[in-house]
């Protein structure tokens, strides 16, 4: 019984490690991007600027794979203090 093993070239090594980088990298600006939005739309929705929630949520939720109206569901479900009398 034999065993073969074989090893990759440092190039290969060292290339291989650069793209799980930019991966890395390309993923945290993602959920960064992401994160920064949702906080956009909650700050919307706290200060009763439905409009600008509506226009945050529709373009933040194509990247989160969920409709607009699924995105500002959640967000509408904490409690707000608007003067809808004005």
């Amino acid at each position: 019984m034999g065993v073969v093993v074989q090893f990759d070239s440092p190039e290969k090594t060292y290339a291989q490690a650069q793209r799980d980088l930019a991966k890395a990298q390309s993923d945290r600006i993602t959920q960064e991007s992401e994160v920064s939005v949702l906080s956009k739309i909650a700050d919307a929705v706290e200060n009763c600027q439905d409009s600008r929630a509506n226009l945050l949520a529709i373009s933040a939720a194509k990247g989160l794979g969920i409709t607009p109206e699924q995105l500002l569901s959640h967000a509408y479900k904490q409690p707000r203090k608007c003067n809808s009398g004005l």
